[in-house]
């Protein structure tokens, strides 16, 4: 029994040393259809017949030939291919051409099937075909098809993904296109590599990977035995970058298709499928109807991508040497016809055989390793477009190349970047870059029909019709996702003119979600990601969040330049960390978590958070160390600033705090010298005074505002930008009333009175009759404000409930803003004799934090929406990086470096501006929580 899932016309075969000529027209002078006949597909159209099985027995080999009469009979049209593949950049596109792009199937068949359900170019048409689909295939006459490589590996749908591509091709030759990636390729090395067991030391190995396991050792770890059957797990799982399930999965689709399949049949299909002279070469075919680069109008479309030496590059042939071209067009032409010459060469002599040099090798053997990193920098196939896991800008030399060759658009796969295709917009050029890979949605997909299956039910289609890239589908969850974008960024709407843009953190704008969550709220919601080795991290963020975070770079049109008084509380902003495992060939890549002390020491500006990075000098030896490296940068110029989310702190007393205690001197800076000049200011400036509460100086006041940052004043800050004229305080000290009045709000309404000592109105038990008192004597508050309230009580709560509540059923809902959303408080540590018989000597005191606090009253509301301005939020950020004039600091995050103690707050911090950052290990979190992090 033939285990290749179905056979191919023996006129088309290739004859000894020859290729099916590309710039001729291809003739199947016959071909095998199954008993049942041809179905037809209408249109004047039908699947060659040679596809089809039996419909009575789906084994691979129950095909019988057909003739051309019958042929005619069944309404086939004739069998000539009409367009020239080498020709394909005069295929004519119109404004109702749609252009469709799905790339890295992989061998998942259920993928494969969304696609072809949420395509408006394909369908099925004629009888169900049981195992091969609900139908006959099917090209619309305005759609064109571009397939973007890699057919096989990872799942139980191969050999059917590969031949309806192929029919596709054949049937539909100016309007489908295959672009060959790493994984078709290297199935040509199946042949020879497959041939003979072979001693050991005299196995082929792959030269690219010196450090590739041998034969020996995994048949040794896998307790296989030493045969051919052997050898191809190990050729697959070792030196091909397939996973230990694609000897499995395909073993699962012979048995579909033919009823059973041994591991002989698994063997024959991948030596058939690339045999020149055998019956049915399947992948051969696939591979000779493929090509290294299409370009249709202005769109390239490659594997891998491009870079500076891969631009223009044709590699070398025996009679030919390596060629730079100066325009796409004639680099691609160039780059398909080397393709050509090399497969030749491969149908000449696929086994190993000695050259005139009497150096072992194969024909074709420099095809197969374009598509590895053997030809390093030079290869459009296995190229990685990303750095670290995330998706950067092309450089300025691949931009002018393909401006001058008039292409505006290229899109390209094998690099996988979360659930939803990622485009990358150039600011200087527009050419948008679509990388569209996205085999690796869900980690924690269902193994149960396919071992290998890394996408669950994640899709997108990849849509070019005119000058608009439409990107749809579906992410996990089944919630649905839609942008459309353009290379004249004037052509797009809002939101979708966010899409393929950067943000601070790094992160991607990916696509724009519309399913029924983001119509319920009235609110465009706009989804990111935000790559770092193996995992993506995914956040759905609201549009007007998205404006805010772009990079300057990318906020180059007056409507992404929001007004910080629209922003609005958001509960979904985070979604999912994507997780999934590396194959063999990328897992030598650890991402880089880590930077040099050059780095360190070259950062313009130095964030410090208060609690857990400053130690007293007097307690402790590391605390003058750090005393001392910070004194060290204010020496050197640089500028640093405190930060704390103790809303209890206020700017002045936490930099006396900081002079006096930590022996850090704020005064020397050079900020500090250049807003108090040397004639009014003496070498070593008086300190504040001790008590909060007595005046300050205004020199003080202007270096305290120039050098920290305290929670309380943030809140202020925002508020003031916001236009609130008279909050509800949760508060137990006079310090955020202080800061509110310093930015202009006097109307407020406190739980504490002016000195900063609490009303007693406020600590009573709570009643009804109470609570409407309080809220009557101040119907009109148009915020609620939560402090780090060291008296909260449940009449607090419930006041701040109440305006809340009553607010929302008027539906005029009021802003609740939290000075952080910290769960807990650091208070110190208990003594070493502390309670010791219980070990809770030396052990952190913690009290309730502000969040929580927030929490509670969000939670008797019903509701979860809350405008954090501590670390690490969105608003701390923006009074950090906007401008003086704005009450700013005017921080370049560029050129910052956050030292933290905290992953969630101070390092999220960071990473959320997009600084570089530092953890130490003397606060909250403990270096096994920093370990797992970085896993």
């Amino acid at each position: 029994m033939a285990a290749s899932g179905g056979g191919y016309p023996s006129a088309a075969a290739p004859q000894e040393g020859g290729l099916i000529h590309h710039d001729q027209h291809i003739e199947t002078q016959a071909g095998y259809r199954g008993e049942a006949g041809v179905g037809c597909l209408g249109a004047g159209s039908c699947m060659p017949s040679w596809f089809l099985p039996d419909s009575g027995d789906t084994s691979a080999g129950s095909l019988r030939r057909v003739t051309e009469s019958e042929d005619a009979a069944a309404g086939a049209v004739p069998r000539k291919v009409a367009a020239s593949i080498a020709e394909v950049e005069h295929v004519e596109l119109t404004d109702d051409t749609v252009i469709e792009y799905i790339t890295d199937v992989e061998g998942n068949w259920d993928y494969f099937m969304r696609f072809v359900e949420k395509s408006e170019i394909l369908y099925w048409d004629d009888e169900e075909l049981g195992a091969w689909g609900p139908g006959n295939l099917c090209l619309r006459n305005h759609g064109m098809l571009v397939f973007g490589g890699d057919v096989p590996d990872k799942g139980p749908g191969d050999i059917r993904i590969t031949r309806w591509l192929t029919s596709l091709k054949i049937r539909y030759p100016s309007q489908v296109f295959l672009v060959l990636g790493n994984r078709d390729l290297m199935k040509l090395r199946c042949y020879a590599e497959l041939q003979e067991v072979g001693s050991a030391g005299e196995i082929w190995m792959p030269p690219w990977d010196p450090k590739a396991k041998t034969f020996d050792d995994f048949i040794t770890e896998n307790n296989l035995e030493r045969d051919i059957i052997g050898k191809l797990k190990w050729v697959l799982h070792c030196t091909m970058g397939c996973q230990d399930t694609t000897f499995g999965t395909r073993k699962r689709e012979l048995a579909l298709l033919q009823g059973r399949a041994t591991d002989k049949d698994v063997l024959d299909s991948y030596i058939s499928s690339v045999d020149p002279r055998g019956k049915d070469p399947w992948m051969l075919r696939f591979i000779e109807l493929g090509q290294i680069g299409v370009i249709l109008g202005d769109t390239l479309i490659v594997h891998g991508g491009v870079q500076d030496d891969s631009i223009g590059h044709v590699p070398a042939t025996e009679n030919m040497p390596e060629s730079t071209h100066d325009n796409a067009k004639d680099w691609i032409a160039k780059l398909n016809a080397w393709k050509d010459a090399e497969l030749r060469a491969y149908q000449a002599n696929p086994a190993f055989c000695k050259n005139k040099d009497g150096v072992v090798t194969r024909g074709g053997e420099q095809f197969m390793f374009y598509g590895t990193p053997y030809f390093g920098k030079k290869t459009v196939i296995y190229y990685n477009p990303f750095q670290d896991g995330n998706p950067v800008l092309r450089s300025e030399k691949v931009q002018k190349y393909l401006q001058q060759s008039g292409i505006r658009r290229v899109l390209s796969g094998h690099q996988p970047h979360g659930q939803v295709p990622t485009v990358v917009r150039h600011p200087e050029t527009g050419l948008l870059v679509i990388t569209a890979d996205t085999s690796r949605s869900d980690g924690h997909a269902s193994k149960l029909f396919n071992p290998a299956d890394n996408r669950g039910a994640a899709v997108s289609v990849v849509r070019l019709q005119g000058s608009a890239v439409i990107i749809e589908g579906e992410v996990l969850g089944g919630r649905k996702h839609k942008c459309t974008v353009h290379c004249d960024p004037k052509e797009d709407e809002m939101p979708d003119a966010l899409v393929g843009r950067q943000l601070e953190d790094n992160s991607w704008v990916k696509t724009v979600l519309c399913d029924k969550i983001a119509a319920d709220d009235g609110k465009h919601r706009v989804y990111t990601s935000l790559g770092k080795g193996f995992n993506v991290k995914v956040t759905e963020l609201l549009e007007h969040d998205v404006c805010l975070r772009l990079q300057s770079r990318f906020k180059n049109e007056p409507r992404f330049n929001v007004r910080l008084r629209d922003f609005r509380a958001d509960s979904r902003q985070r979604l999912d960390i994507t997780e999934h495992d590396a194959d063999a060939d990328e897992a030598k890549t650890v991402p880089n978590f880590t930077f040099n002390k050059d780095e360190f020491e070259s950062a313009d500006n130095y964030i410090f958070s208060f609690m857990g990075v400053l130690l007293n000098p007097a307690k402790s030896e590391l605390g003058v160390k750090i005393a001392d490296q910070v004194n060290k940068l204010i020496r050197r110029g640089k500028r640093v600033i405190f930060i704390t989310n103790n809303s209890n702190k206020s700017r002045q007393g936490l930099m006396q705090e900081i002079e006096e205690k930590y022996n850090i001197h704020i005064h020397a800076t050079a900020l500090a010298r250049k807003l108090t000049p040397s004639s009014s200011l003496p070498e070593s400036l008086p300190p504040t005074p001790s008590n909060d509460a007595a005046p300050v100086s205004p020199a003080n006041k202007a270096i305290a505002c120039t050098h920290v940052v305290t929670s309380a004043n943030t809140c202020a800050w925002f508020l003031q930008q916001m236009q609130i004229k008279k909050p509800f305080v949760i508060c137990s000290t006079r310090i955020l009333p202080e800061e509110l009045r310093q930015c202009g709000i006097t109307d407020y309404v406190a739980t504490t009175d002016e000195h900063g000592n609490p009303k007693e109105e406020y600590l009573q038990p709570i009643t009804s009759d109470r609570i409407c008192d309080l809220v009557s004597r101040n119907p009109d508050v148009d915020a609620v404000v939560v402090g780090w309230d060291q008296q909260f009580t449940a009449l607090k709560a419930a006041v701040a409930t109440q305006y809340l509540k009553w607010s929302r059923e008027k539906k005029t809902p009021l802003h609740v803003i939290s000075c952080s959303m910290d769960q807990s408080g650091y208070l110190g540590d208990t003594a070493e004799n502390y309670c010791k018989e219980q070990n809770f000597e030396k052990r952190k005191i913690r009290a309730v934090g502000n969040g929580a606090m927030t929490e509670v009253i969000l939670k008797a509301l019903g509701d979860d929406e809350v405008i954090d301005v501590g670390k690490p939020s969105r608003i701390l950020l923006e009074q950090l990086k906007r401008p003086e004039d704005e009450g700013g600091l005017g921080i370049d995050f560029q050129k910052t470096v956050m030292v933290g103690s905290t992953l969630n707050t101070d390092i999220e911090l960071a990473n959320s501006g997009g600084m570089k950052s530092l953890l130490v290990l003397t606060g909250v979190s403990t270096e096994e929580e920093a370990r797992d992090e970085r896993k």
